[in-house]
């Protein structure tokens, strides 16, 4: 083909296809090229075609099985005689065709010559040597020029393309086919490989191809003459080439706009609803409403970027109350959230204690022993150090800038800062104590040295502290008339405890209990320099009397009534041992208690029941008394370890029965033993 420029005409329509012979088709095999001269496995000739790569065919292919030879030294595949395609070709076909190929309807189309490589079409060609007619061929918007061809020779046009998104380079090869994208104008706007998994369809004679390098052909059929086939983005079309004569320089329908020497459109305005976006723009096509939402709000309407936009914004509250806040007597408190807003703000009384003044000679001092405050200030101003006189008030001398004493007429302020003053004559050393009850201050000593009537306005708090007195003085508590000095008792009854002189060992005297409901007096004994008599203390009585009492009466005799361990008793009355009544699982491990009890009565339970060696008998040799067992509802036994000793050194024999009563004598012979005597049995 010619070349335009440096470039073919294919070249700027990539998927047209050509041979390498600059003659067209001839005598010779050629290889059949894209518009980027990259080479197909398809050779064609005047008389022959042949792949060189593998042949695909998505349809049927059908061979006589006497007619198919393969070779399967060289790879080959022989037809011996006619091979008919009844439907599509599927699979690979390599080597030579040394056979005719036939359409469906008996017509040669692939007549092969003597050595498999010449071959002669019939039928409709999709391509050819010459166009039956000579056409005009202009380039018209992004590619200007026009020649007119026919087909026989290359011709050169003198032509400008614009550059696209693609990058300069050489795509497909022997193995990848190219695939393309392509804007409206049908530019190539991007491209990529793809590998060749199958060769075109045949490609000559009556052969009806429906793809190309494994890409699909449309099956519509082209309608205009000097329509190409274009990849469309999934198969190729058939799309008709802009002729210079439908391109215009005015906005015509169905045609195409030219642009001019300087590459814009020659109309000057394109009329038409274009998609996609505009690199710049004056406005938007519709205005758009901007709004502030938060913690600002505000709106600009019908904003379509023509000009420059200001919105009137507004700050939303943060839920403090609009006010002044702090003064000559308040701190203002702020609470501040994470942005930095007062969210809440409230007035705090300035309160400032003695121990919280550190620098006292610039605003005031504090006298300890009389809790007084010393001011040299008042709201900032200056007071004179002199000391007034009797009667003076504090005066204002402008020359020296502070208040002084000063004698003269007064007049008698009623209320401080508008808080009102008591209208009383305050007593020497009293000071100005704000009475909350009354919302007055009224004059009142709170130096407990000089006030000689002091009371408590509440409960006096040690804090931890004594109540001390100095130069061996007395602590005195007086009340008055027929008051008392009440001990209270809180967690414990009310007591008072009265320490060594070391403070390290203390007696306390403390009332009864609240559950012994006693109210009484308790009147200290007359005399000299004594004791109070103890219950548990070892004591002397002396010139004690007790009256009202009879003995053998009220107390009884000496020795009356009493047994004595060595002489004979005469008893008047029956006597009881202590006795112990009990279940056997009552028993500690089975254990009697001889110290306490002297008789046991024990219900005995089902099964065996093992009396254990008692600790108890040690120390009561000669202690006699009896044991009663109980039966219980099942049969019960008995069982007795070492230290009981049993007539003939067997253990009783029990009665059997429920509630069946069994009484064993015993008497304690020495520590460790213990002698039990024949059972009397069975007392129901």
């Amino acid at each position: 083909m010619a070349t335009l420029s440096g470039r073919t005409i294919a070249s700027s329509y990539t998927e047209l296809l050509k041979t390498t012979s600059s003659s067209g088709v001839t005598s010779s095999l050629d290889t059949v090229q894209d518009g980027d001269a990259t080479d197909s496995a398809l050779q064609i000739s005047s008389a022959a075609v042949k792949s060189t790569g593998t042949l695909t065919s998505t349809g049927n292919f059908d061979v006589a099985t006497d007619k198919l030879t393969v070779n399967a030294t060289s790879g080959n595949t022989a037809v011996a005689g006619t091979l008919d395609v009844t439907g599509q070709i599927t699979g690979n076909v390599t080597g030579n065709v040394t056979g005719d190929v036939k359409a469906t309807d008996g017509t040669s189309v692939l007549d092969s010559g003597t050595d498999g490589t010449d071959a002669t079409f019939t039928g409709t060609a999709t391509k050819a040597d010459q166009l039956s007619t000579a056409r005009n061929i202009e380039l018209t918007g992004d590619v200007t020029g026009n020649v007119n061809f026919n087909g026989t020779a290359d011709v050169d046009i003198a032509s400008t393309l614009s550059n696209t998104a693609v990058t300069a380079g050489t795509y497909g090869s022997a193995t990848a086919s190219p695939r393309f994208t392509v804007d409206a104008k049908g530019r190539i706007t991007g491209v990529s490989e793809v590998t060749i998994t199958g060769g075109g369809g045949g490609g000559g004679g009556g052969s009806d191809a429906t793809s190309i390098q494994g890409v699909a052909v449309s099956s519509t059929d082209p309608t205009t003459d000097g329509e190409a086939l274009v990849y469309t983005g999934s198969e190729y079309e058939a799309v008709a080439v802009v002729k210079d004569a439908n391109a215009v320089s005015t906005n015509t329908a169905s045609k195409v706009v030219k642009r001019d020497s300087s590459g814009n459109f020659a109309a000057g305005t394109i009329t038409a609803a274009l998609t996609g976006n505009a690199s710049t723009a004056t406005a938007w096509a519709t205005g758009r409403d901007v709004a502030l939402t938060g913690d600002v709000t505000g709106t600009a309407t019908g904003v379509d970027g023509s000009g420059n936009v200001s919105i009137a914004s507004t700050l939303a509250n943060s839920g403090v109350t609009a006010a002044t806040y702090g003064d000559a007597n308040t701190v203002a408190q702020v609470v501040v959230d994470a942005k930095g807003r007062v969210t809440t703000a409230t007035d705090v009384d300035i309160s400032i204690t003695a121990s919280q003044v550190s620098d006292a000679g610039t605003a005031a001092t504090l006298n300890a022993a009389d809790a007084n405050w010393n001011a040299n200030k008042i709201q900032g101003r200056d007071v004179a150090s002199s000391a007034p006189s009797d009667g003076q008030t504090l005066s204002w001398n402008n020359s020296a800038s502070q208040w002084e004493p000063t004698t003269g007429s007064a007049t008698n302020a009623n209320q401080l800062q508008g808080r009102d003053i008591q209208n009383v004559a305050p007593n020497d050393g009293e000071s100005l104590i704000w009475d909350n009850g009354n919302s007055r201050w009224s004059p009142a000593a709170i130096n407990i040295v000089t006030d000689t009537t002091p009371q408590l306005g509440g409960n006096l708090d040690v804090n931890g502290q004594d109540i001390v007195s100095t130069s061996n003085a007395d602590i005195e508590i007086a009340p008055d008339g027929t008051g008392a000095t009440v001990f209270k008792g809180n967690t414990n009854a009310g007591a008072i405890k009265l320490n060594c002189e070391s403070n390290s060992h203390g007696q306390t005297i403390i009332a009864q209990p609240h559950s012994a409901a006693v109210t009484n007096t308790l009147t200290l004994p007359a005399g000299s320099d004594q004791e109070i008599v103890g219950t548990t203390a070892t004591q002397t009585l002396s010139n004690k009397t007790i009256t009202g009492l009879v003995i053998g009466t009220d107390v009884q005799a000496y020795d009356a009534d009493t047994t004595k361990n060595d002489v004979s008793n005469s008893w008047t009355a029956a006597q009881q041992g202590n006795t112990q009544t009990a279940a056997f699982s009552a028993l500690s491990s089975g254990v009697l208690d001889f110290d306490t009890y002297q008789n046991f009565v024990i219900t005995l339970g089902a099964g065996a029941n093992g009396f254990t060696n008692p600790t108890t008998d040690a120390g009561n040799t000669g202690q006699t008394g009896v044991i009663v067992l109980i039966q219980d509802s099942s049969a019960s036994t008995a069982t007795w370890t070492s230290d009981y000793k049993n007539v003939g050194g067997s253990a009783p024999t029990l009665s059997s029965g429920s509630a069946k009563v069994d009484v064993l004598p015993y008497i304690i012979q020495a520590d460790n033993t213990i002698l039990l005597g024949a059972p009397q049995l069975d007392f129901s």
